[in-house]
């Protein structure tokens, strides 16, 4: 209920703010966009500005500054309202160690998102979220078009939200070279970057939920699984498959084997032996 109160005042100020700027236009004032330009047009209104507009139109453009700036106030209550729940709430908390994901987007996934068993893989929830290509594959060839776009519009929008500020960051800090990112920052256009990145944040979210830990920790017990030395001759039952090395042009075959079951044991015919008879 938070999350939807929020919005709908945060379209009420977009509204204000868009009738303010248009009415301005009609009287042969522009304003600069976006929110921080408007904050300095109570200042204005007392100088030339104010002076040249007609004094009912005053009256109505101090009435939406009045309205906006207690807008301003109930957004930033509940802000407050929204941080407070994230740090409560174990999953939110979670969600939020993922780049892109802040307490908005944690705490409209956590209310919002159905439960992660409900999909089989991480691709199906981010088709949910309708973050997937579309398909228009014929005649055996397969063809992806734009996003499908289906789905919940509103968890969409809070993660493609969220992955152009990452992408923003890569763009004026860098991204990590020769990571996913830095390499389609490099052939790619930015927009699409951005949508291919909140793709891939919503195959991490659904992992996210479906194991129950941070991303943190999940890259860390993956970095920790790469890096482990391989174990020779396992005595639990599994083969090792072999594997070929050169070292000075001569090839060397290594191969490792462990008997699955007693049944199954390794007939090694020794040198005193006969052919056809086991020892």
């Amino acid at each position: 209920m938070i999350f939807r109160t929020r919005d709908l005042l945060v379209r009420q100020r977009s509204q204000l703010i868009n009738a303010l700027q248009g009415h301005l236009t009609e009287y042969g004032w522009v304003a600069p966009q976006g929110r921080g330009h408007v904050a300095i047009l109570a200042d204005h209104f007392e100088d030339e500005m104010g002076r040249s507009l007609p004094e009912e139109a005053l009256a109505m453009f101090k009435v939406m500054l009045t309205t906006l700036g207690h807008l301003d106030q109930q957004i930033d209550a509940l802000d407050h309202e929204t941080k407070k729940r994230a740090r409560e709430d174990e999953v939110a908390r979670r969600l939020m160690t993922i780049p892109g994901i802040g307490p908005i987007a944690a705490t409209a996934i956590a209310a919002l998102a159905p439960l992660p068993e409900h999909f089989k893989r991480a691709r199906d929830f981010a088709a949910w979220l309708g973050l997937t290509p579309r398909q228009m594959s014929t005649g055996g060839k397969q063809k992806l078009g734009s996003i499908s776009k289906m789905g919940e519009r509103t968890l969409r929008r809070l993660l493609i939200i969220g992955s152009s500020a990452v992408v923003l960051r890569a763009n004026r800090r860098g991204a990590a070279s020769s990571s996913w990112l830095d390499r389609m920052l490099a052939r790619k256009a930015r927009m699409l970057v951005i949508v291919a990145q909140a793709n891939k944040t919503a195959r991490i979210v659904w992992a996210v939920l479906m194991k129950k830990e941070d991303l943190g920790l999940r890259w860390q017990r993956r970095h920790n699984a790469k890096t482990a030395p391989e174990a020779v001759g396992d005595v639990g039952g599994r083969r090792k498959a072999g594997h070929n090395s050169r070292r000075d042009g001569v090839e060397q075959t290594r191969i490792l084997q462990c008997a699955t079951s007693t049944q199954n044991l390794i007939w090694l015919r020794s040198a005193n032996s006969h052919a056809g008879q086991r020892p």
